[in-house]
């Protein structure tokens, strides 16, 4: 996910189109290159979007998978509750920043793309996943 900002005038752009709300501006790119850091990813993303020299980039989300050795593979996500999320055979695995993991079922396979996907990460697991699953520490 990234966002471009206009230098001179302070507008985000997303699509061709201008507005003032960053949160309106957020690109999602539908594959992600594999990169190393953050600030790699950046720079592929200047590269590739070839912005002028009055745009910048001011946020970049890059999510990055891996695989466990309990079989699941984790998706990395930005957030101040959860670190990282994976789905497997209606089985969500949460794991939080606090280092503990759990797991919920059954889960559909629509919610716990859009856990990934979302912007609060925090929130959505409150709305759709607390109190609605069951659940058991796994870690």
């Amino acid at each position: 996910m990234y966002v471009v900002r206009n230098k001179t005038n302070g507008k985000y752009k997303k699509n061709g189109t201008w507005t003032h709300n960053i949160n309106e501006a957020r690109v999602y790119p539908r594959t992600c290159d594999a990169v190393q850091s953050v600030g790699v990813y950046k720079e592929v993303l200047k590269y590739k979007l070839s912005l002028p020299d009055n745009f910048e980039l001011v946020e970049v989300n890059v999510s990055i998978k891996e695989t466990e050795t309990d079989g699941f593979d984790y998706t990395y996500v930005d957030s101040s509750v959860v670190d990282a999320v994976a789905w497997k055979e209606d089985r969500l695995r949460v794991v939080f920043n606090t280092g503990s993991k759990y797991e919920y079922s059954p889960v559909p396979r629509v919610v716990a793309t859009g856990m990934i996907g979302t912007n609060s990460v925090g929130k959505f697991f409150n709305r759709y996943i607390t109190g609605i699953y069951k659940y058991e520490k796994v870690g």
